[in-house]
């Protein structure tokens, strides 16, 4: 069976990015599954990082970028079609809106080979330019043979939005975890870490005022705030105007084994969230999450027992809830076991392949 994933070139590696190369990870192990990845490669867009291509490269399957210089390429589209049908594709993969509407269209959404899209989320902002291409991609999505997404949230979202039930199947990411060895606070300060895009979604605010609250309640707490984007300066204005430059600490970019180890706790304040890769990479590590009750978040933190959960508006509630558990290892200890174990229930990487390999030999069958 020969799988083609089509992706946008985004250059660098966020959550989607992540998800999408331990899949395809995962299937290159499989013996039946043959992998090509193609990637839109938007040459408008001068000095794009490397990041995406070389760890796609790494996984050592077959590579091919298909350069564009417009956002919707009828060409491209052909360009598609004609590599589906010389390298014959078995089934067609695409992950983002682009890839979605470019590949759907070359395949006339299942007619000429079948496609399967994975959604890993829209953002819901109000940028008229982001809500067209959501409409967009809903639109194409309805015509798609079957979609993938990661949470409940999103299942119940693409249902609302004319996705028939037959054609939706939730498959959770999972990967390989490693060893479990939880880690326990040494005593000089509980280090909570925010880990992602510097961008509007992900609410920094709501972390800078509840570790003001905790830091002014007398709580020997430490901040770690790693990610690039384009909210950096705003953040860091934010965290000095709040005088708490010696408290929470801009790292930038930091791989995630390195902010792992320097971290208590993992804090996620988003708006929006789908099944977010941070979160799954702290169950697996022993790291405690606290967390927003928004999106997809839910299917991976039960409030009280694999971790907390509170609202996304409110920082007095955020460092009330901290500040419960924080200074409390057996609580601490008892987060990290339970969430361990509902990762590898939930997410392992074995069941997270079986389920793509039932879904492709359901398409072709």
């Amino acid at each position: 069976m020969h799988v083609a994933f089509l992706m946008q070139n985004t250059g660098s590696i966020y959550g989607a990015e992540r998800a999408t190369l331990d899949t395809i990870g995962l299937l290159t192990r499989a013996s039946d599954i043959r992998v090509s990845v193609w990637l839109i490669h938007e040459t408008r867009v001068q000095d794009r990082p490397r990041d995406l291509a070389d760890a796609l490269a790494a996984l050592n399957v077959t590579l091919q970028e298909f350069p564009v210089n417009r956002a919707l390429s009828p060409s491209l589209m052909r360009e598609i079609r004609r590599a589906v049908d010389t390298q014959q594709v078995d089934i067609l993969h695409t992950v983002g809106y682009k890839a979605d509407i470019h590949g759907g269209s070359a395949v006339g959404w299942g007619r000429v080979r079948p496609v399967v899209s994975t959604v890993h989320g829209w953002l819901f902002r109000p940028d008229r330019k982001e809500r067209f291409y959501h409409w967009l991609n809903l639109l194409w999505l309805r015509r798609f043979p079957r979609v993938i997404v990661l949470s409940r949230y999103y299942q119940d979202y693409v249902l609302r939005k004319g996705i028939s039930a037959d054609r939706v199947r939730r498959i959770p990411s999972g990967f390989e975890a490693g060893p479990f060895q939880p880690r326990t606070p040494d005593g000089s300060g509980f280090t909570w870490g925010m880990l992602g895009r510097l961008s509007e979604e992900k609410n920094h605010p709501l972390f800078i005022d509840a570790m003001a609250l905790l830091h002014e309640r007398g709580y020997a707490v430490k901040g770690i705030i790693a990610g690039t984007g384009p909210l950096d300066d705003t953040i860091r204005a934010r965290i000095a105007a709040r005088d708490l430059s010696d408290v929470i600490h801009m790292k930038g970019y930091m791989p995630t084994s390195t902010f792992f180890e320097q971290v208590d706790a993992l804090a996620v304040c988003s708006r929006i969230e789908n099944l977010p890769y941070s979160v799954l990479e702290a169950m697996a590590r022993g790291v405690p999450v606290q967390a927003t009750h928004v999106g997809g978040l839910p299917d991976l933190i039960e409030d009280g027992v694999t971790g907390v959960l509170v609202p996304s508006d409110d920082p007095g509630a955020w460092a009330d809830r901290a500040a419960e558990w924080t200074q409390d290892e057996a609580c601490y200890r008892r987060f990290a076991t339970a969430a361990r174990a509902k990762f590898e229930r939930e997410f392992s990487s074995a069941q997270h392949l079986e389920a793509h390999r039932r879904l492709y030999e359901e398409l072709i069958s």
